[in-house]
């Protein structure tokens, strides 16, 4: 590892307001030090362990990930079936905003 980065070996479980905890599991990650300062002080202002806030951003990137995946596989799949807007239809919108 260089100079350049810090790591962070951490340990997670996650409550959830049901009462289920979820299964611990240990994580090391690399970033540069800038970084690893911005998530301290915001651990701090949030009153939060920095672990949290890592296993909540990674949470949210896996969120929109998928979600971006099946927003694709969705489109694939109407292009598949021809539900597309021809070029036609793309003019006739696009002359819709021009200025007359």
């Amino acid at each position: 590892m260089d100079k350049s980065s810090t790591s962070i070996i951490s340990s997670y479980s996650h409550d959830y307001p049901s009462g289920e905890t979820m299964e611990k599991g240990t994580f090391m990650i690399h970033i540069d030090p800038e970084k690893d300062n911005q998530l301290t002080m915001l651990a701090a202002q949030l009153n939060r362990p920095k672990n949290e806030l890592v296993s909540q951003a990674i949470e949210n990137f896996l969120e929109v990930q998928n979600w971006q995946m099946e927003q694709t596989r969705l489109a694939m799949q109407e292009a598949d079936f021809g539900l597309y807007a021809t070029d036609e239809e793309l003019d006739e919108i696009e002359n819709q905003y021009k200025p007359s």
